[in-house]
């Protein structure tokens, strides 16, 4: 991942892009050849600042100094949500 795959949307909410952690596997590629509609290859997650930090939201992190960096400028992670159960990392 590179810096332009990281936004911050508004102060105190980022914006990661990450490869789908399923995309070039066999099972994705049989369904984009047999037309299904399927997910897009890249994914969004979300950090949100709160006053005791930073929440992660669905992370699929693929470039941890980024993360870091956001962390270390904002403070330390103290939470993670996952918004539905297929997105266990």
């Amino acid at each position: 991942m590179s810096d332009d795959e990281v936004d911050e949307v508004v102060e105190g909410l980022w914006r990661f892009v990450s490869l789908h952690p399923e995309a070039n596997t066999p099972e994705w590629t049989a369904a984009a050849e047999g037309g299904e509609d399927g997910w897009d290859e890249l994914v969004s997650w979300w950090v949100v600042a709160v006053s005791e930090g930073l929440v992660l939201i669905d992370p699929l992190v693929e470039d941890w100094p980024v993360l870091d960096r956001v962390l270390s400028d904002r403070g330390d992670c103290v939470g993670i949500v996952r918004t539905c159960h297929w997105h266990q990392r």
